[in-house]
């Protein structure tokens, strides 16, 4: 990739990050309360989308054989587990009957996922220059370990039904969701490792994968001052 091609990417970057802050007065200033359904959707449309994007990562593994692509689609897979489960679970007919408090309950799903997945990328760039034997094992392992990601990440989501959560809003604060804030800071450390990859590889990969981030990271942002459940803040995903 040429230099200007990366100058090209630098560029689109600070003008996502400009339009975080173009449409900041707007979104702080809404009073528009959305639904249950509504974020249920939001969640399932999530879901498929970080589906799609883990399977993309697994195939250029089984290409490459390189574990940063394995890692991605580890992590996007976690949060299409996490995402369909907490959309699933947080369409409140559904819990009508049972016994959750949805303002901690909700919180907690949502930013399991997020975590998650900022963890992961971040593991993905550090853990890249492994050189296990995958080849000899072919799509098996990518297979089992996709799978098992999945699975784990989903139950975890369902164990917030039998475990006393802790407060996740405090609507007199500041920053009224501090787990939500700590997030964004693992996404702005996965966007400068990720970044610093894409310098050395020059690869349209990493580069998506910065949009990615850099989205999360300033959704993460917002929804950090989030006062309640399903207001403007906590529904820009």
């Amino acid at each position: 990739m040429e230099k200007k091609n990366i100058n090209g990417y630098i560029i689109a970057y600070l003008a996502i990050a400009i339009l975080f802050l173009l449409i900041k007065p707007w979104i702080f200033s809404s009073n528009w309360v959305t639904s249950h359904d509504f974020h249920s959707l939001l969640e399932i449309v999530q879901t498929f989308i970080a589906i799609g994007v883990g399977v993309i990562s697994i195939m250029y593994f089984l290409v490459w054989h390189n574990l940063f692509y394995l890692l991605i689609g580890l992590g996007f897979s976690t949060a299409a587990g996490n995402d369909l489960i907490h959309g699933i679970l947080s369409y409140v007919p559904l819990l009508a009957d049972v016994n959750v408090d949805l303002s901690r309950f909700m919180p907690a799903t949502y930013v399991l996922g997020k975590c998650c997945l900022a963890s992961i990328i971040i593991a993905a760039p550090l853990l890249e220059n492994l050189k296990p034997d995958i080849k000899k094992k072919g799509i098996k392992p990518a297979v089992i370990f996709s799978v098992s990601v999945f699975i784990a990440s989903g139950s975890l989501t369902a164990l917030a039904f039998f475990i006393s959560l802790p407060q996740f809003i405090y609507p007199e604060k500041l920053i009224s969701r501090p787990v939500d804030f700590f997030s964004a800071i693992l996404f702005a450390i996965a966007f400068g490792l990720v970044f610093k990859r894409f310098l050395a590889k020059r690869d349209i990969f990493s580069g998506l994968i910065l949009t990615s981030i850099m989205f999360n990271c300033g959704g993460q942002i917002y929804v950090s001052f989030s006062k309640q459940l399903f207001d403007s803040l906590f529904n820009l995903l």
